[in-house]
């Protein structure tokens, strides 16, 4: 029985899906897929997965030796948080009651004040793009209206020309209309 098999048959004997079992030792659900199907072994993630299935890593590298963990010690599986969160972590679990209470505070306070700021950015952006919306279209409307006056001027012109070459109307004596009797 391959090393993949082991974990397959583990993990599912366990209720584990292929994404808890990833996320608890810090790699993804493809990555156990790969595990369970042969195409990679990852070394450095056995024992923790092993951990985590309630194994022993040899037995489950190798099948040798018993799978219970009898003798062997816990691994602590840990997800990385960013320094500033990490030091948080270390306070809270340095103090006592009172302390964690405070801490856990100004934590929400930190938050709330965070989402605020998220949200003022947001609504700043959103003015911004409503600005620039506009703007576009008053320069639009103003290239239309020059585009207007452009043909306007034209047709003035146009006309005037026009107007300028016509011949001068002569006043032509209209001859009086015969007025028909009815018989």
């Amino acid at each position: 029985m391959s090393i993949g098999t082991r974990i397959k048959e583990l993990r599912t004997l366990k209720k584990i899906s292929q994404a808890a079992l990833g996320k608890r030792v810090g790699i993804s659900a493809p990555a156990i897929s790969d595990l369970e199907s042969g195409k990679s072994v990852s070394s450095t993630k056995l024992p923790m997965i092993a951990s985590v299935l309630g194994v022993n890593a040899l037995w489950l590298e190798t099948g040798r030796g018993k799978p219970n963990l009898e003798h062997v010690e816990p691994i602590e599986v840990r997800t990385k948080f960013h320094p500033d969160i990490e030091a948080v972590i270390q306070l809270m679990e340095s103090t006592d009651g009172r302390g964690r209470n405070k801490i856990l505070n100004a934590a929400q306070d930190a938050l709330e004040l965070h989402q605020a700021h998220n949200i003022a950015i947001k609504r700043s952006n959103e003015q911004l793009t409503a600005s620039k919306d506009k703007t576009d279209q008053l320069n639009r409307e103003a290239e239309l209206l020059a585009k207007f006056r452009q043909s306007t001027d034209a047709g003035k012109s146009l006309i005037l020309t026009i107007s300028d070459e016509a011949p001068k109307e002569t006043e032509v004596p209209m001859a009086p209309s015969k007025k028909l009797n009815a018989a």
